[in-house]
Formats: structure tokens, C-alpha cells, sequence
């Protein structure tokens, strides 16, 4: 690999920064599904709205290898640290980060619709947060009623917990990561080129 494509330590502190940014928002996305069992499985899509400009400003400036895969890594390790969730969470992200890798190694790092389509496939990786409810259904609802989840929240798990719904919250979350790219691209165009932020 040339010199020039190799993450440096100012790669690594921006990719660092960014990487907290993106966190932040998808806890934030994922706190709110204990509101209704329909907006935790549908988090995915909401973190994916949510964590685009982070994301996007980061590989704009860091237009090279493995920056989404270190940020990939790094989120998943601090969602299986925390120890609040399912060990789907950080194998979501990684499967998610590597496949955003292969698509921007084949279509460019400087072309904005193949960052796009990227990170659409990086927002896989909030999938593993709902993911176990079809992955280990029986052992998750009843370790879900031992730890005093609400009956009514229950319930309406097991009543969305479909494999269309599974199919649906996918699909969903792949659009919403290149809704959420596009939304950050205006951002850029009207307040962050100007603030030389990229």
C-alpha cells in the first residue's frame, strides 16, 4: 500500500472524534426504542438519519483504507463493553464496516454517492441491536421478562417480531443510510464548507 494511503496519527485522532460523535448519536437512537417495541426495532433506521454527518465529514476528510472499518471496530467494542448489549451488536458492526470497505475500495473514496452507498451499509451494524429477537427468539424473550421488561413491551415484541418485519427494518435502514448521506451533503454544501470543517 503507497505511503499516501496509510492512516496517520492525525487520521486517527479525526477518525477517533467522529467515531464518538457517531456513538453518541446511535445510543441516542437506541435509548429511544424503550419507548415502543416498533422504535427499537426500527432504532437501526433513526440511528442511521442521525449518525450520516459524522460519518460523511469523516470519510471526506479521511479519503483512504479501513477508516470505516476502524470506526466499525471501535463503536462495536464500546457497545460490547458496556455490557448492555447482545454480542450481535459488535459482529453487526464489523460484517457492516467491511462491506462498506469492499464497496468504497471498488467505486472510489472520493466519489460521494459510493461513500453514500457505504455508509448505507454500515448502518447494518445498529441491526444487531434488535437482530436477537430473530437470531435467538425464545431464550431472548424470556431473558427479557427475567430482567422486568414491561408484559405490554413484551408482547408487542413477539407480535412485530416477523420475518417480513426483519426484511423490513433491513431495507429501511439501508435507504435511511443514503437519506441520511444526502441530508448530510446539504449540510455540507450550506454550513460546514463555509466553517471549513471539510
Amino acid at each position: 500500500m503507497e505511503k499516501s494511503k496509510r492512516l496517520k496519527g492525525k487520521d486517527q485522532i479525526t477518525i477517533g472524534i467522529f467515531t464518538a460523535i457517531y456513538f453518541v448519536a446511535s445510543l441516542a437512537s437506541n435509548i429511544s426504542g424503550g419507548l415502543h417495541p416498533i422504535i427499537w426495532i426500527m432504532s437501526p433506521v433513526l440511528a442511521a438519519l442521525l449518525g450520516a454527518t459524522p460519518f460523511m465529514i469523516m470519510v471526506t476528510k479521511i479519503k483512504k483504507p479501513f477508516a470505516v472499518l476502524m470506526m466499525g471496530i471501535v463503536v462495536g467494542f464500546i457497545y460490547f463493553i458496556m455490557g448492555q448489549f447482545p454480542i450481535t451488536m459488535p459482529i453487526a458492526f464489523v460484517v457492516g464496516a467491511i462491506i462498506a470497505e469492499i464497496v468504497r475500495s471498488i467505486t472510489g473514496y472520493n466519489k460521494f454517492w459510493s461513500n453514500a452507498l457505504g455508509y448505507s451499509f454500515f448502518c447494518l451494524g445498529m441491526t444487531g441491536s434488535p437482530l436477537p429477537i430473530w437470531v435467538y427468539r425464545e431464550s431472548f424473550f424470556t431473558q427479557i421478562k427475567e430482567f422486568g421488561m414491561p408484559e405490554g413491551y413484551i408482547k408487542g415484541l413477539e407480535q412485530l417480531a416477523s420475518p417480513s418485519m426483519l426484511f423490513i427494518m433491513v431495507i429501511l435502514t439501508l435507504i435511511a443510510g443514503f437519506l441520511g448521506a444526502l441530508i448530510a451533503k446539504k449540510l455540507f454544501n450550506k454550513h460546514f464548507a463555509k466553517a471549513g470543517v471539510v
